[in-house]
């Protein structure tokens, strides 16, 4: 690995989803604090931040969001944690949100000089999350710190959010820009699905993002494998709970996530489920990004057009990527399907009766 004293540029990572980002970022913090190094570990949101600390938890002092970095330097907030009702808000479970853009733009305007200087490297992860306000905050940060090695990891497929101007965050195009000399090293090789799952994804990159990007599967004869994607026409909605109860008792010792695009649609589904008293997680897709799980349900989020939506077509990249072994994609709508947005060869199909 290139470390902090022989890398002579920052180094941007850009690799697909499960390719180890927050891995390698977390060996760059604990290699830069061995050799005595002072760091700062940014991360843009809450579940970021305690899924480093899970991985390592003695980077627990070293670790911010962008929120609570602010709130800890305007007096705001005490030895760096928040309390458990302000994480039990309704501001901390919907990011991004109006409350903390204005937290940024205030901290923005009132930062102390003295708080954050004396860092050898910055280190963020979750660079397709950063909005503008982010982008300069880690600005003045930077301008704070003559010298300071940035250290970045993202991926341009999981950007799933718009700027005022309506237009998709740019936020590489910024970064490569402000931060080069810039060492930018691709990483294809999933450490998290299935070989199947992986050949799903490729092939829908090659439909919807002409092969811009690929997992490396070169050590796998991919025309064996097509038996861990599943998709389904469900014609009546009063099925649905036929079909969950059909997956919960396929797996039994797995853990099911269903995954929804709207609100509505997702506490409808968790109604549903508990009716027929089944305790089985539920999620918009942009409220999972940092999660995984053994088998996904994907529901009603592929359908029978090619949308030329940015968002939307990264959304689904974000849902397929969560499973690790299984993944069941649903339509509920009698008159579409799921097939032409996907490749063919890379999915079993089934029309549920």
């Amino acid at each position: 690995m290139t470390t902090l004293t022989t890398s002579e540029s920052n180094i941007l990572y850009l690799g697909l989803a499960g390719t180890g980002k927050t891995t390698t970022l977390i060996e760059h913090a604990t290699t830069a604090l061995s050799e005595g190094k002072n760091i700062l570990y940014l991360l843009p949101h809450e579940q970021l931040k305690n899924e480093t600390i899970q991985k390592h938890h003695l980077l627990k002092d070293h670790v911010h969001t962008f929120h609570t970095l602010a709130l800890y330097d305007l007096n705001l907030l005490k030895d760096g944690e928040l309390s458990s009702r302000e994480m039990d808000s309704p501001y901390n479970k919907s990011y991004p949100n109006v409350a903390y853009y204005f937290l940024l733009s205030w901290w923005i305007s009132n930062f102390r000089i003295s708080s954050f200087t004396n860092y050898d490297c910055i280190i963020l992860d979750g660079l397709h999350d950063l909005n503008k306000e982010m982008i300069d905050m880690l600005n003045i940060l930077v301008s704070l710190n003559e010298g300071v090695k940035i250290i970045a990891a993202g991926d341009p497929y999981q950007i799933t959010f718009y700027h005022n101007e309506g237009t998709v965050n740019k936020v590489f195009e910024v970064f490569e820009k402000q931060y080069s000399p810039l060492s930018i090293i691709e990483m294809n090789n999933n450490y998290r699905s299935s070989v199947s799952i992986q050949k799903c994804l490729n092939g829908y990159y090659e439909k919807q993002f002409n092969g811009e990007r690929f997992y490396n599967l070169e050590n796998y004869k991919t025309e064996q494998y097509s038996d861990d994607v599943f998709i389904h026409n469900i014609k009546k909605r009063s099925d649905l709970n036929n079909f969950i109860k059909d997956i919960v008792d396929l797996y039994p010792a797995k853990k099911i996530t269903i995954l929804g695009r709207f609100s509505n649609e997702v506490e409808d589904i968790q109604q549903q489920l508990k009716l027929i008293n089944y305790n089985i997680f539920c999620s918009r897709i942009n409220d999972y990004k940092t999660e995984e799980c053994d088998v996904v349900v994907l529901i009603n989020t592929i359908l029978n057009y090619k949308s030329d939506l940015i968002e939307e077509k990264n959304l689904i990249n974000i849902a397929i990527s969560r499973a690790k072994e299984k993944i069941h994609i649903v339509s509920l709508y009698a008159d579409k399907t799921v097939l032409p947005s996907v490749k063919e060869n890379t999915y079993s199909f089934f029309n549920y009766q």
